[in-house]
């Protein structure tokens, strides 16, 4: 679960105010391969001023932090389509965080539990109308913004705080259902959608969702399941955290080996990293880049 982004934005974006731009009905809808390399930076925005590394095809990254306080929603993603890349824009679906643009349109109703290791964020119903149109608004940025992709992240609070601290409880159906709209909102839109984790209603929602995001699932020895997107010749871009990592010299080949090859993750699209998900990066052949941040 990645839930790592309470960085005190106040970027000044209205969601409210976001409108698909008339280059969205031209966008071809975004279907990614299985294998393709990519790099995931969610702490700050990336500085191409000076070129950018790695030299991958696919950038997944924070939908605010890289705009110009609302300015220029495309200071960072017309340069990497300049560059012939690809751009997954991440928010969070499923949590409130407080440093959000929108944080203010939530009703006490729409909030639940605290995530234990985040308190500051908290489980949001997905069931509530209000809290499905601030989804929908940031679908929307994200194609004003001209996102090939999104990462909607948070999508398991039925399995978290015992259903998100909600009575009635958050369940597997709730996250089936919202996933579907999001499908629909994001296909009219031209942008393909991927699936964060949530690993139990894969079966239900694969047919909807063009790739999957994972966390972790060689450390929990969850790979497996993920198998699902490669037999339907859709990616699994998967990240890991082992310790060590982020130094320098990266990590030796029987560690990477031990997250880039577990059970399971034959296809996927692996990246290691640090949990701060900064520039830094290293890839199963041992390969190290630093991306870098406009910090």
């Amino acid at each position: 679960m990645l839930v790592l982004i309470g960085l005190g934005l106040g970027l000044g974006i209205s969601l409210t105010a976001a409108k698909p731009t008339d280059k969205v009905a031209t966008r071809a809808l975004w279907q990614p391969t299985p294998g393709e390399q990519w790099q995931i930076v969610l702490f700050e925005a990336i500085d191409i001023s000076a070129g950018l590394t790695p030299d991958v095809p696919i950038f997944d990254i924070d939908l605010y932090t890289n705009t110009d306080h609302g300015e220029d929603p495309e200071r960072v993603i017309g340069k990497l389509h300049d560059l012939s890349k690809k751009v997954i824009c991440y928010f969070s679906a499923g949590t409130y965080e407080p440093d959000r643009p929108e944080s203010d349109e939530y009703a006490d109703e729409d909030l639940g539990a605290s995530l234990p290791e985040w308190p500051k964020e908290r489980w949001v119903d997905i069931r509530n109308e209000n809290v499905r149109n601030i989804i929908k608004g940031r679908i929307e940025l994200a194609a004003q913004m001209g996102c090939d992709g999104i990462d909607p992240d948070n999508m398991d609070g039925y399995s978290n705080q015992n259903g998100g601290g909600f009575n009635p409880p958050l369940t597997e159906q709730d996250s089936i259902d919202l996933v579907n709209m999001m499908a629909e909102r994001a296909r009219s839109l031209n942008m393909a959608l991927g699936l964060k984790n949530a690993l139990s209603i894969v079966p239900d929602v694969i047919d909807v969702v063009q790739f999957a995001v994972n966390e972790e699932c060689a450390n929990y020895t969850e790979c497996v399941e993920m198998q699902l997107f490669i037999q339907a010749g859709k990616p699994v871009f998967h990240i890991e955290y082992p310790k060590g990592v982020g130094e320098e010299d990266g990590l030796p080949e029987d560690v990477r080996r031990l997250h880039c090859e577990a059970e399971g993750t034959g296809g996927f699209s692996t990246v290691l990293k640090t949990y701060d998900l900064d520039g830094w990066v290293q890839y199963c052949d041992g390969s190290i880049y630093e991306t870098p941040l406009d910090s």
